[in-house]
């Protein structure tokens, strides 16, 4: 994993992406077949998607050098600690968030408009950590 890192720039294995493909296959798959009789519907899916992708993408590649960084051995350990602890509570109100969000929103949202969300939100996230990796293995 950290050999992989040191090579392209991403910070965890090929099994990772591998793992985002099916999941955004997936729920895009599930996604088609609820919505395919509204056509607006699947138009609001696609467009959430790529916004949550857009987001996610930038969120990412902020968050993914300061992973690559700590491997570094040119950094102090306070610098070192402090990496770890932006990108662990990062990591956990966006892990927290997107938890959270949903739920609250269930008692609000309508049925469609909450599959919406949640497979906009799964294939989303899944089509950023694709796009990064290749990004990252290009830049080889």
């Amino acid at each position: 994993m950290r050999h992989n890192a040191k090579r392209t720039g991403y910070p965890y294995s090929r099994n990772r992406v591998i793992l985002s493909a099916i999941i955004a296959i997936l729920s895009m798959f599930l996604a088609i077949t609820l919505l395919l009789d509204e056509t607006s519907l699947l138009l609001y899916f696609f467009l959430s998607t790529l916004i949550v992708a857009v987001i996610t993408f930038f969120i990412k590649k902020r968050l993914y050098p300061l992973l690559v960084s700590e491997n570094l051995q040119s950094k102090t350990e306070k610098e070192k600690k402090l990496a770890s602890w932006k990108t662990l509570l990062i990591t956990a109100s966006m892990l927290i968030g997107s938890i959270l969000i949903p739920l609250l929103l269930a008692r609000v949202l309508s049925g469609p408009a909450w599959i919406i969300m949640i497979t906009s939100f799964m294939s989303g996230v899944s089509i950023s950590e694709i796009v990064l990796y290749i990004k990252a293995s290009s830049k080889r």
